[in-house]
């Protein structure tokens, strides 16, 4: 198979988690004898990872296409046109990543032009808690006829059941209940390899054991319950809290978690990196943490969650995210999302033994490679076989 995926923005970027997630699916895909193709930006692309602009190169047999960013409109590469119309004349499915980006529509629109058929990942972008965000200017570009008429009588692609149930539920209310013939694929992320590997490197982050939140500074994430439910924490004297992300996206919101934690007299307890991190850096916090917690409002997936895992580092996180088999694993914690919840986690598990620790350290690598291209590769390979067959089942 032939398969384009325009993206806004594509791995080695570092600027949202489909920059990885979706690489994952890409490499397996073309491993397994595909030939797939990407049109994305230079949107966080870094004159250090070496990456050529305005024409076709390979990233682990992946073909790709960086253009420059426009300088009117976000995520949408400059000069798009002659390069997508090409392409298009050669893939036979379309693989489209994000709701609220015109890049995706405008691909979504030639792609009902030129008869191919194309399959959507909202990533989360369509999830209850997301839509009431900014929610009077995403409801209303969703009733846009040109917008609304993309999301009909089409292929979906979403990685939890979570995010099923709120995608129908926004198809029923904006696309006149026009669902009947949508079909929507439900298979989780896959975990890259590399994810798995062991990196050494000095632990400079914190002169103490910590705990870690690692993702993006955003009021979605819940950071002030996660400082409330760690000042409350009878140990966190003896354990810092290290909060890993870039504190651009919502400086507001960052200052009051600054506020917070100087009001709540941790100053020197827990300590922010300001800066997104990546790469053996990331890496290394995962693997040096004691504990990861994702205190999330909402997640379609939460790949930071898997990340860790991989790196045998136990998780706790909220209801509001679909990872309720950490439990079952015996890999962490599923809890509300208050501060209360939370915070008894944390003293529950820094009340284990060492060797029950270890166990739940071994248990967390034992469930990322559930998530692994061996398990789940063929599972997209076999999505878009029955698209392109049009006897899609879920």
């Amino acid at each position: 198979m032939k398969i384009l995926f325009p993206i806004g923005s594509f791995y080695p970027a570092q600027v949202g988690g489909p920059n990885n997630s979706v690489f994952a699916i890409t490499k397996i895909l073309a491993e397994q004898g595909n030939d797939v193709f990407v049109i994305t930006t230079d949107r966080g692309i870094k004159k250090e990872h070496g990456v050529p602009l305005n024409e076709w190169t390979k990233i682990e047999g992946v073909n790709v296409f960086y253009g420059t960013s426009s300088s009117l409109v976000r995520y949408l590469p400059r000069g798009y046109k002659p390069v997508l119309r090409q392409i298009l004349e050669k893939v036979d499915i379309v693989h489209l990543t994000s709701v609220f980006t015109i890049f995706s529509h405008i691909v979504a629109r030639e792609c009902l032009r030129a008869n191919i058929p194309y399959v959507w990942s909202p990533r989360g972008e369509l999830l209850s808690y997301t839509i009431r965000m900014k929610g009077l200017k995403k409801k209303l570009f969703l009733k846009i006829p040109f917008i609304r008429n993309h999301f009909r009588n089409i292929f979906f692609h979403v990685t939890s059941l979570e995010e099923k149930q709120d995608l129908q539920s926004i198809q029923k209310e904006y696309c006149n209940n026009v669902v009947e013939k949508d079909v929507i694929f439900d298979i989780p992320n896959i975990a890259d390899n590399s994810i798995f590997e062991k990196k050494s490197r000095n632990q400079t982050v914190s002169s103490k054991p910590y705990i870690l939140f690692l993702s993006r500074i955003n009021r979605k994430k819940n950071i002030e319950t996660l400082i409330n439910a760690y000042s409350e924490f009878s140990l966190n004297k003896n354990y810092n809290l290290v909060i890993a992300g870039s504190m651009d996206e919502d400086a507001k919101y960052s200052e009051k978690l600054i506020k917070l934690t100087s009001q709540k007299g941790l100053y020197d307890q827990i300590i922010f990196t300001k800066n997104r991190v990546e790469g053996e850096h990331k890496s290394a916090l995962y693997k040096n943490a004691k504990l990861l917690v994702l205190p999330s409002h909402s997640e379609n997936f939460g790949m930071v969650i898997l990340e860790s895992l991989a790196q045998g580092t136990p998780v706790i996180t909220t209801k509001n995210t679909p990872w309720g088999q950490i439990e079952e694993y015996n890999c962490g914690f599923w809890v509300e999302k208050d501060t209360a919840s939370i915070k008894q986690a944390i003293e529950k598990y820094f009340s284990l033994d060492e060797q029950e620790k270890g166990v739940m350290a071994e248990n967390s690598v034992k469930f990322a490679r559930t998530f692994s291209p061996e398990v789940l590769g063929h599972k997209y390979n076999d999505m878009y076989a029955a698209i392109l067959s049009h006897k899609a089942t879920p």
